[in-house]
């Protein structure tokens, strides 16, 4: 079985039955598709997405790792690593929606 990962953009990624939110696996063939994959994970297209049919949220992509056995050129495994944000960052972000609220009715 596997697991998919729908971005807010509608990109749909595929990972290992073993992954979580925090670490993505999955198996490529090629760099090429690692930097394609790379493309979608960025914070803004983190929010509204669903990982194995759960929506998701709060979420920052962190790193990508990806190593392959030698002898085997055409499987390589990626781990893509993502965190949780942080409590100060959640109330950071409501602070600046705040301030930008109450910047439109001084207006």
């Amino acid at each position: 079985m596997a697991k998919y990962l729908v971005f807010k953009n509608g990109a749909t990624e595929e990972f290992t039955d073993d992954s979580t939110i925090t670490n993505l696996f999955t198996v490529v063939e090629n760099y090429a598709a690692i930097d394609a994959m790379q493309a979608n994970f960025y914070t803004e297209n983190m929010v509204g997405a669903t990982f194995d049919g759960t929506p998701i949220d709060n979420i920052v992509p962190v790193q990508t790792v990806a190593s392959n056995t030698l002898g085997n050129e055409n499987a390589i495994l990626v781990n893509f690593q993502n965190r949780y944000k942080t409590d100060i960052e959640l109330l950071n972000e409501q602070v600046t929606e705040l301030q930008e609220a109450v910047a439109q009715l001084a207006e």
